[in-house]
């Protein structure tokens, strides 16, 4: 009855529902009108429909699921699709612009009763022999099923006083895995290393890559299609919990639980490792209406996450016939490269235990045409965690001492090898806390203005037992304020709104726990062209004593980065059910985390530039690398997205945008990253940055396009058994479009003649031919005629750089469509339906290709040589609603 008379559309929307909307409410001033929405429990589905989506890339493609990598996985792959914001204070929004939610406030929401017990069981199956085999796969698409089961209910537990709601569903993923790696030819099976013991070592070591011999020739002499089994079981469990009290006075809790266990695919011995995540949450809610006039929301809410990421059995026993129960990382440049490492990387393995302890406080007040929020939330988070630096040790192959990567791998001769001594466990405790206050003035009937501030703080850490301090102190004086309007000029079929504000992130717990790695608690040491054998030999017997240490140091002035985030959005109600919709959206990311990488090799007169003399040729000689994490450079992003809907008529509903954008990024890495990931940004020397790079970001994709539409076949058969088998079908389908990401051109090793020889690689090269830059590279049979080798060169000055950019190079757009086919068979009077769905990922079996080969030189340079995606994919799916 507050609101302004008029037309109105409604959404209702629930976490783990089907959304409905309802179009043209018309409202008299003063009236109250009360619409009725019912929302189907589907859970289950929209968890799959997200697992499907993110599953769309090829499996191969091995995400680590902690930190931020699962945020930026999509966001890498696919683009940034803008969320135009409703700008308040009454939550954090860093990323939520973005797509990407570092932190939200979490209130369960109450419902109203129900008496009425009803519950749906489902379950679903894919098979392998339904499905369409990947573009580079060679022989028949081997065996592999994914298996979905669940159920959900929802009703009374005491009559007219307590309900819940709870759901369960359970994913079991096993079979074969197809991929693409690099494997030595069968003449290079035997080592050529002249002592036994090296020997030995190098023969145990090559039975890590399969025993096939490589079969994709027109790609490369040593490419390998090959298959690995993989195994996923993943439980998913929500229970919630409705206690009217009495009618000011309303409790609601809340408990989910997501169990993941991964027995990762291996092409190589050790190539993933092996996964186990738990996190839950616990929330409980109390609702108290004070008056007409005001709402109290008060909550609690506990989360905690176990996980533990290890090295697979299968790696840990390649060296075992030879009595070593330790087996180091082998990483390779040149014509093996990354995708033929043995060892799942220097940070497994890693065990977290994290928990975080919330409570929350929201005062709704309305007086007059002001609606009034304020409140606040205090978090406590413990994070106990083990976190390896190459406690295993881990030696890198490449292009040096005048041989290839594999002549030297068969010969035993490692360029570097690098270990980290010490107990790298720790206890992190900190502090965040937010307050905030927010006004929705409603000027008058069309629009209104809302303003309001928030003031976030995270403490700076502490290490339970002291065995590290942290240099940066608690940043203090994060004040974000937040402007918004809404307006509605004429008869409110155009609404007009517009904000800004800014929102603060925090230092990532994978930010700070770099600074665990350094002495006298622990020592990190690399040696140059060291003994595969006995890397160790030259070095005293407590190198934690003796030994020159790498440095991981934070800035003491490291602060939280910051964004400022703005829109402007016109939307418009037209004829025919249509709703358009054009808007800006842009951000400024301040601040976000740097690693700067000091203390590098240079040319000094009189000793030669190889990679034997890195240590020497330091400024420091008595250290090592020296890292500092700095906040430094900007996140750019602006988008325009136009969008037409039409709300569900005669059967048809469908939602078309179009989306501009261009995200960049200077002398930073992105605004989700925790330098804690691989693959990061690094500069190619240790002085000048700023020039060397401001480049387009990792989520840059310039151009999407997306369609999605629902349709009811009209299928009108008044009896008989085609009446109950064509009538009632409904189709629904996602087509897109999105322009490709973009690459650059990286050198195969840091030695002389493939890079500056200054201890650390990321080395980009030199392009002798300009003409080529920008070029769109998306096509296998052309890729390599485009990034020819003449066109690069690899020879750097000692200690210089290469002149080639970071991003400069198109891949492979993303065209993709999927589809589902759905019919209910009624029963019971129509209170009881069976429903049916059958779903289509990559209907049109589209492969999108990686980005080429982009290491120079090697012998896969420019070919394109896998794919992102998976060929089609069919799966079934039959609910029972009861």
């Amino acid at each position: 009855s507050q609101l302004a008379g008029g037309t109105y559309r409604l959404e209702s929307a629930a976490e783990g529902h089907v959304a409905q909307r309802r179009e043209g409410v018309e409202l008299q001033a003063g009236e109250t009108v009360t619409i009725n929405f019912r929302l189907l429990q589907d859970r289950a589905t929209l968890r799959q429909l997200e697992q499907r989506g993110a599953e769309e890339r090829n499996p191969n493609i091995f995400i680590r699921r902690i930190d931020n990598l699962p945020l930026h996985d999509p966001l890498a792959r696919e683009g940034i699709e803008p969320v135009f914001l409703q700008f308040s204070a009454t939550e954090n929004r860093y990323g939520v612009d973005m797509g990407a939610p570092v932190r939200q406030i979490f209130f369960v929401r109450p419902e109203d009763p129900r008496n009425r017990f009803h519950a749906s069981l489902y379950a679903a199956h894919e098979n392998s022999s339904l499905n369409a085999r990947p573009f580079f796969n060679v022989g028949p698409l081997r065996s592999s099923k994914r298996n979905q089961f669940g159920l959900s209910a929802s009703g009374p537990l005491i009559q007219d006083r307590v309900f819940f709601t709870s759901s369960l569903d359970f994913v079991q993923e096993s079979g074969f895995v197809n991929g693409n790696i690099r494997t030595p030819l069968p003449s290079e099976r035997i080592p050529t290393a002249s002592d036994p013991a090296t020997a030995a070592v190098v023969t145990a070591l090559l039975q890590a890559f399969p025993a096939e011999d490589p079969n994709l020739p027109n790609v490369s002499a040593r490419q390998l299609n090959t298959n690995a089994v993989r195994r996923i079981d993943s439980l998913d469990w929500n229970l919630k919990v409705d206690y009217p009290v009495t009618e000011q006075d309303h409790l609601a809790f809340q408990y989910t639980l997501f169990d993941y266990s991964e027995e990762p695919f291996e092409f190589v011995a050790g190539q993933n490792p092996d996964t186990d995540l738990r996190p839950q949450t616990f929330a409980a809610t109390h609702v108290r209406t004070w008056s007409p006039a005001t709402l109290v929301q008060s909550s609690f809410q506990f989360d905690r996450l176990a996980a533990l990421l290890r090295p697979t059995s299968g790696f840990l026993s390649l060296l075992q016939p030879l009595g070593l129960d330790e087996v180091p990382d082998i990483g390779f440049g040149g014509d093996l490269g990354d995708l033929s490492s043995i060892g799942p990387g220097n940070e497994f393995p890693r065990r977290r235990l994290q928990n975080r302890f919330s409570g929350n406080l929201d005062v709704t007040h309305q007086k007059g045409n002001h609606q009034l929020r304020f409140g606040g939330r205090t978090t406590r988070i413990q994070i106990n965690d083990l976190q390896s630096d190459n406690t295993r040790g881990s030696f890198t192959f490449s292009d040096n001492f005048g041989r290839t990567t594999v002549e030297n791998f068969l010969e035993g001769t490692p360029t570097t090898f690098n270990l980290t001594f010490g107990d790298l466990y720790r206890g992190f405790r900190n502090w965040e806390h937010g307050l905030y206050l927010q006004d929705s003035y409603q000027i008058r009937p069309g629009f209104t203005l809302d303003l309001g501030l928030r003031y976030e703080i995270v403490t700076a850490p502490r290490e339970v037992n002291d065995r590290m301090q942290f240099d940066y102190q608690t940043d203090a004086n994060n004040f974000g304020p937040h402007l918004a309007l809404a307006w509605s000029p004429g008869g409110g079929k155009t609404v007009v709104r517009a904000g800004y504000g800014i929102s603060f992130g925090h230092v990532f717990a994978g930010t700070y726990q770099t600074a665990r790695f350094n002495p006298p608690a622990v020592t990190s040491i690399s040696i140059q062209n060291p003994s595969l054998i006995d890397p160790l030999k030259d070095i005293p017997v407590d190198p934690g004593e003796s030994q020159r240490p790498e440095l991981n140091l934070l800035s003491p002035d490291l602060v939280s980065p910051y964004s400022h985030q703005y829109n402007l959005v016109i939307q418009r109600r037209l004829p025919r059910n249509l709703f358009f919709e054009v808007g800006y959206a842009g951000n400024r990311t301040h601040k976000p985390f740097f690693q700067f990488l000091t203390n590098r090799a240079e040319p000094v007169p009189g000793i030669p530039p190889t990679t034997a003399t890195i240590d020497e040729r330091r400024p420091d000689p008595n250290l090592l690398r020296i890292q500092t994490i700095v906040n430094s450079g900007i996140f750019y992003y602006d988008g325009v997205k136009v969008g037409l809907r039409r709300s569900l008529k005669q059967g048809l509903a469908f939602n078309v945008n179009y989306i501009f954008s261009k995200s960049m990024e200077s002398n930073t890495s992105d605004f989700l990253s925790t330098l804690n990931e691989p693959g990061g940004v690094v500069s190619q020397d240790g002085k000048d940055t700023v020039a060397d790079l401001r480049a387009r970001s990792s989520f840059d994709h310039r151009h999407i396009f997306i369609f999605q539409d629902s349709y009811a076949l009209p299928f009108e058969f008044s009896s008989g058994v085609a009446s109950v088998l064509l009538n009632g079908w409904q189709v629904a389908g996602t087509t897109e479009w999105r322009s490709g990401g973009w690459f650059g051109v990286g050198n195969s090793s840091d030695a002389p003649g493939f890079g500056n020889v200054d201890g650390e690689g990321d080395d980009r090269t030199n392009l002798l031919n300009p003409d080529i830059l920008g070029v769109i590279i998306d096509n296998p049979d052309t890729s390599a005629s485009i990034l020819r080798p003449e066109f690069f060169d690899s020879n750097l000055p000692v200690g210089g750089r290469g002149n080639l950019g970071l991003s400069i190079f198109g891949s492979d757009p993303i065209i993709n469509t999927n589809l589902a086919l759905t019919k209910s068979f009624g029963f019971a009077n129509g209170d009881r339906f069976v429903r049916f769905r059958a779903e289509f990922q990559n209907l049109f079996n589209h492969p999108l290709f990686e980005r080429p080969g982009d290491v120079f030189p090697t012998d896969v340079f420019g070919k394109i040589v896998d794919t992102q995606n998976k060929g089609r994919v069919i799966q079934f799916m039959l609910r029972l609603e009861l």
